[in-house]
């Protein structure tokens, strides 16, 4: 494997639950799931406002794993003692006493991974708003070794698909 989007590390720090529990949105990126979640992207765009304010308060979580795989979900948490476990994550609120994050570990079962971080919708007046793929992930994405350039290679391989892309990238402090 090349070195394209950074070397493959165990996360700094993952929860029990996130190496045995996955999030029940986690799909791996390819042909099949590209072309959906690009019409889910596209509705956004498209004028009507639920699916806008829906993008905006919920977060997609990313990874690239060892093996260059790309999975992706929306950012989740859990409480086990619910009848209904999972529920999204609302970006800017913590979480509710009782419940366990499923952050970028969850994704590969708390193995290593390459690069990882966050797609948001950046929603502007109109339609000027744009998706921001970002490296916004304190255990796999925002490390001293990973550069701007495996943010966009990473940005690239959703593009490979068709997935256009703003990219943000988060350097290092430290």
């Amino acid at each position: 494997m090349n070195n394209r989007y950074g070397a493959a590390t165990k996360p700094k720090y993952h929860d029990n639950i996130e190496r045995h529990k996955r999030p029940a949105s986690l799909q791996k990126l390819d042909h099949d799931s590209a072309s959906i979640l690009e019409e889910y992207l596209r509705s956004a765009r498209c004028g009507l406002l639920i699916p806008r304010i829906t993008h905006q308060t919920i977060v997609m979580l990313w990874v690239i794993d060892e093996s260059e795989d790309c999975y992706f979900c929306i950012e989740e948490m859990y409480k086990s003692d619910s009848e209904i476990t999972v529920f999204p994550r609302l970006d800017g609120v913590g979480y509710p006493q009782g419940f366990e994050k499923l952050g970028h570990p969850s994704l590969v079962g708390a193995e290593k991974a390459r690069i990882a971080g966050e797609i948001i919708w950046s929603g502007g007046a109109g339609n000027a708003g744009s998706w921001v793929i970002s490296n916004k992930s304190g255990r796999y994405g925002i490390r001293p070794d990973i550069s701007e350039q495996n943010l966009i290679n990473a940005k690239a391989l959703f593009g490979s698909f068709g997935i256009e892309l703003d990219h943000y990238f988060i350097p290092h402090q430290g």
